[in-house]
């Protein structure tokens, strides 16, 4: 079951279903007819249904005003575990549960009050003096197992990145080799035009050697 933050746990706290039976008989008249009841719960439950939708999106527009003013720690650490805290803007920790009930946030919760960190840390303590301030900690297993999972997405992505470039390089490798055929039959089609040419002087010579021929049999004859 998906886990609300608990200013939105409060706010179903509220629906008829959830109030004491005192506070259910002042909303129902006994006199009424019992098909009046519905329709009570009905109303309020739409109308908490929207005053939840109205937080979300306050919410939503409160963590991408301040998110810039939330204060991360570095990483300290014990024999055990690994520690850090984090200091909420007064703006978004007004989302918080009050201090006084001890509630702790689950991790996807943390992260919608726009908390980005890496992953595993648990929330595992109220600061009674600073409610603002989430303590995190997570155990040294965890965080050596997380890190070699990480590591080794890394270096997927990395073989597939190699992997793609390499294609990229074979498939581009073809078409270059496509312009030799071209390069040769212009050269094999300009040939037979240079031997046409040398033909043409040759073919003057013959025509002009017989008309000499020919004068100088006039010649003779005369």
């Amino acid at each position: 079951m998906k886990r609300t933050l608990p200013i939105e746990k409060k706010l179903n706290e509220n629906e008829p279903s959830k109030r004491s039976e005192r506070e259910s008989q002042q909303l129902i008249d006994p006199s009424t007819a019992t098909n009046k009841r519905p329709q009570k719960v009905q109303k309020s439950s739409q109308e908490s249904n929207h005053e939840l939708k109205a937080i979300r999106e306050r919410l939503k527009r409160d963590v991408l005003a301040y998110k810039d003013d939330i204060v991360s720690s570095g990483i300290y650490a014990d024999d055990n575990y690994q520690y850090r805290h984090i200091i909420l803007p007064k703006e978004i920790a007004a989302y918080l549960p009050h201090a006084k009930d001890k509630i702790l946030l689950k991790e996807h919760e943390y992260r919608r009050l726009g908390i980005d960190i890496s992953s595993g840390w648990e929330h595992y303590m109220t600061y009674q003096p600073e409610p603002h301030i989430l303590l995190l900690r997570r155990t040294h297993e965890l965080a050596s197992k997380l890190k070699k999972e990480r590591d080794e997405y890394i270096a997927k992505k990395k073989r597939e990145k190699e992997a793609a470039e390499r294609a990229k390089a074979g498939a581009a490798q073809p078409s270059s080799d496509n312009n030799a055929p071209e390069s040769s039959t212009i050269s094999t089609t300009s040939a037979p035009e240079k031997t046409t040419r040398r033909r043409k002087p040759t073919t003057t010579t013959t025509v002009t050697g017989t008309t000499e021929g020919q004068q100088e049999t006039k010649d003779n004859q005369a």
